[in-house]
């Protein structure tokens, strides 16, 4: 497993095993909610890869349906966000949505599994971090600390703007 130690993850307990291995590679980077998995499997769908930009580039939403017509994925227009130009997205639906249901988590730290009652504290504290920081009233680079004694935040140096 390539992770790293200081680092807490979220893996599948409960694969279902595949008919052949796979061997693991790479670093998944830095998601905090993706799913370590056993290694990535590639479909070729040129065809439909090619039909799908051409109609993205029209103006149309595109959904890719299996062969019972249940719409599995769609890919759509996006806005980045400086609002200045567009990108591709993708996102699932339906039963495809929840082939993974059934499927158990585990959530390590490192080499070290944590309980769900520490995950769901780890969870609260990232709750409250964001929060925080959503309340800040700045968006200047300044350097801001928390007094260790009454955990009030304070910006360190004189503001930008000269009023």
């Amino acid at each position: 497993m390539n992770t790293n130690a200081n680092e807490t993850r979220l893996e599948g307990a409960n694969w279902d095993e595949p008919v052949v291995k796979v061997n693991r590679n790479g670093n998944m980077g830095n998601v905090k909610r993706k799913v370590l998995t056993k290694g990535v499997k590639v479909l070729n769908v040129g065809a439909v890869m090619k039909q799908a930009k051409e109609l993205l580039r029209q103006g149309y939403e595109v959904r890719l349906a299996d062969d019972y017509g249940m719409e599995a994925v769609r890919m759509f227009p996006l806005a980045t966000p400086d609002c200045k130009s567009m990108y591709a997205a993708a996102q699932t639906m339906g039963t495809f949505r929840q082939c993974l249901m059934g499927k158990k988590l585990r959530v390590r730290h490192g080499e070290h599994e944590i309980k769900s009652a520490e995950a769901a504290e780890l969870v609260k504290e990232a709750a409250v971090r964001k929060e925080q920081n959503d309340k800040r009233m700045w968006i200047t680079p300044d350097t801001v600390v928390r007094c260790p004694k009454c955990g009030t935040e304070f910006r360190v140096g004189r503001p930008n703007n000269k009023e």
